[in-house]
């Protein structure tokens, strides 16, 4: 049986379009028939949040990815199950603030790198896609994510300060790779929030292009920078049924460059098949 693909969503940057990556990304999938978990993994919730929760104390969601992986390193029973909750078209696993609490017991567990992968491994024949949705840091818990993805997409902003954290983060991508998860690859770097006519940004984009372009992918098209994107989460929806008085329903600029990825990435797995 074919297994589902697992995919982090890296940078110890902070507001890159992780999570709105992820979210889109997953609904894209999902509406090309893929079956989709999307998997919060920062603290702050962010995720959770999109995923219908805007108006719930996140403090207090119970059945958590902190609480599983609690349950993990203490060797108690559980059910993967009782853990996944539903959004629109698609299955996702809460986090918050419990999370941080967590990783003091992770760092000190014995093969700490591998809980999350022992975790969502029995998840790999029931969904096509698992999208990690990995917090701004560069510590155990993307750590963990890294070893347990097939491969890491790259969000990046266009600007001077993020060029130094991306080094940082292609070199943990490639030392997590020679030491712990040989298999991994990088499907690619992908620029967001971009605002075409920014001078700035077009220079950011092509000192990339010059230092990675060789051996690693960029996708040839970019995320723009636009207020359905804010809109859009406010009303826990991904963009595809996002719609206003100038957008028809799925039918914004945003929308169209997930729909592109989703449409990448799936054709990426044919021709890792062939």
């Amino acid at each position: 049986m074919k297994q589902g693909k697992t995919i982090a969503l890296v940078n110890q940057k902070g507001g890159v379009g992780k999570t709105t990556t992820t979210i889109n990304l997953g609904a894209c999938l999902a509406e090309q028939g893929k079956k989709v978990l999307l998997v919060d993994l920062d603290s702050q919730g962010n995720l959770t949040y999109c995923c219908g929760n805007k108006d719930k104390d996140l403090d207090a969601i119970p059945n958590t990815m902190a609480e599983l992986i609690e349950a993990k390193i203490r060797q108690k029973e559980y059910n993967i199950r009782d853990y996944i909750k539903s959004y629109e078209n698609m299955s996702y696993i809460a986090c918050n603030v419990l999370m941080a609490d967590v990783e003091m017991l992770l760092i000190t567990a014995m093969e700490r790198e591998f809980m999350l992968k022992e975790i969502l491994e029995p998840l790999k024949k029931e969904f096509d896609y698992i999208i990690l949705d990995c917090g701004p840091t560069l510590g155990i818990f993307m750590l963990n994510a890294l070893v347990a993805a097939d491969s890491v997409m790259i969000p990046s902003e266009t600007e001077t300060f993020s060029a130094v954290g991306l080094e940082q983060l292609i070199k943990s991508v490639l030392r997590t790779r020679k030491r712990l998860n040989p298999n991994l690859d990088i499907d690619g770097i992908l620029f967001t929030k971009v605002t075409e006519s920014f001078q700035i940004a077009k220079k950011y984009m092509q000192q990339i292009y010059d230092k990675y372009g060789e051996f690693i992918p960029i996708y040839d098209f970019v995320i723009p920078r636009l207020t359905e994107v804010s809109k859009a989460i406010d009303e826990n929806r991904p963009l595809i049924d996002y719609k206003d008085e100038r957008i028809k329903e799925g039918e914004s600029t945003v929308a169209k460059m997930y729909r592109k990825l989703a449409r990448e990435v799936i054709a990426g797995e044919g021709m890792e098949n062939e």
